[in-house]
């Protein structure tokens, strides 16, 4: 059985799901984009029998409040690395997929001595090869438009269901499989 709290790490409030024995090996996920916590929630069931299992939004996502900072990778580590210590995790495995696995390079050189292992998951990560071929890839010209403060939320308002069914579309290996949210106002 999974369990949600707030936690506050860094000045802002976290979204924590959990479940097991906090005195077993702490596993913590970090999902990517555009997903939550929920992304690792069945796997979470299965292994919260032999570890501790963590999974949070990620600051400004789902239940998580804005960061008043900057959200690039190393500030979102901060924010992880607050977390982990107002919980009293110790000996932690990080599994960290897209902008999760971004942020889990992040903390790898911000917190070296912090992590017992990390998964680092369907991601490219900035500056290491082959980061500039993968800059020029079509599909994911996102990653600058979602760079600019508030633009993408005023310009996608309201066609959230559409915006993201394009993602999904275009990136998925299975796009079928895919269950599609209703537009707001449809």
């Amino acid at each position: 059985m999974l369990h949600h709290r707030q936690v506050e790490a860094g000045g802002i409030s976290i979204h924590v799901v959990e479940g097991g024995s906090s005195n077993k090996p702490a596993v913590l996920f970090l999902h990517g984009w555009p997903q939550n916590w929920a992304a690792f929630e069945s796997i979470m069931i299965g292994l919260s029998t032999e570890a501790y299992v963590v999974a949070i939004d990620l600051p400004g996502i789902g239940d998580s409040q804005n960061p008043p900072r900057s959200n690039d990778k190393k500030t979102l580590a901060g924010y992880v690395s607050r977390l982990i210590e107002s919980m009293g995790l110790s000996a932690v495995t990080f599994v960290g997929h897209d902008i999760g696995g971004q942020i889990v390079y992040a903390y790898l050189h911000s917190y070296p001595e912090e992590l017992q292992r990390a998964v680092i998951m369907n991601v490219p990560v900035p500056s290491v090869d082959p980061w500039d071929e993968v800059k020029r890839n079509p599909y994911i010209w996102h990653f600058a438009f979602h760079a600019v403060r508030d633009l993408p939320e005023m310009l996608v308002r309201g066609k959230e269901a559409r915006y993201f069914a394009f993602f999904y579309d275009a990136l998925s290996g299975r796009p079928a499989v895919l269950t599609r949210l209703p537009e707001k106002g449809m």
